[in-house]
């Protein structure tokens, strides 16, 4: 007997709680909440992962009280663990599978200095951003790619959430700063550059500026 998947158990309860609204289609969605015809499509339709914070920004926007939003919000949570474990259960690229290091991180040309450095980050909000800008300066690899590469010390969904702007900002903990930078391709100084800016904002102090500069790139 197959178990029941997951995905079409939370289109189910959604569909239920708008319809008890007199919510019938997407089109009625996107008149009442007044979000984008994409992002709502996104959720009702289900195809590929459904972002929890457009999720809940519907489930505000049509007024939903909590007894509501319980059922909603558990078949989401479902179905996120159950797309975490068969991330968990893919086989790991091989280390053969690029012999020549066509995708090691390299550093910019000589007269450039484009990576991010996050010692000039002295709140979470400007240490986000500049994770963010370093996640570009790395080619922006896919999440899960990140993950796979920091040998899945911490989960592609963990990652997405630290980095999603549309987030109420907060600082990530140092084990996922930690994946995060090495699964970008970073080194052993990135690593302690991305450590001590860390401890810089976590501790709320920053250098004197009379007698350290803080350079915007490193």
């Amino acid at each position: 007997m197959s178990s029941v998947n997951p995905r079409l158990v939370l289109r189910i309860e959604l569909q239920r709680l708008l319809t008890l609204r007199g919510l019938y289609t997407s089109e009625d969605v996107v008149r009442v909440t007044g979000m984008a015809r994409s992002q709502v499509e996104r959720v009702l339709n289900g195809n590929g992962r459904v972002p929890r914070h457009l999720l809940d920004e519907i489930l505000q926007r049509i007024d939903a009280v909590q007894p509501e939003r319980r059922p909603v919000v558990d078949a989401w949570r479902r179905l996120e663990a159950a797309r975490a474990e068969t991330e968990a259960a893919a086989p790991e690229p091989p280390e053969a599978a690029d012999p020549a290091g066509l995708h090691r991180l390299r550093e910019d040309a000589a007269g450039y200095t484009l990576k991010p450095s996050p010692l000039t980050a002295t709140s979470k909000e400007e240490f986000l951003a500049v994770m963010r800008e370093f996640h570009i300066w790395a080619g922006e690899p896919s999440y899960r790619e990140i993950a796979l590469k920091a040998r899945k010390s911490v989960g592609a969904s963990t990652l997405c959430e630290a980095l999603d702007p549309k987030r109420p900002p907060r600082l990530p903990t140092l084990k996922v700063v930690t994946a995060f930078v090495y699964g970008c391709g970073g080194g052993e100084e990135d690593l302690t550059t991305w450590t001590t800016a860390w401890r810089q904002v976590r501790l709320a102090r920053t250098a004197d500026p009379a007698t350290t500069a803080r350079p915007r790139y490193i």
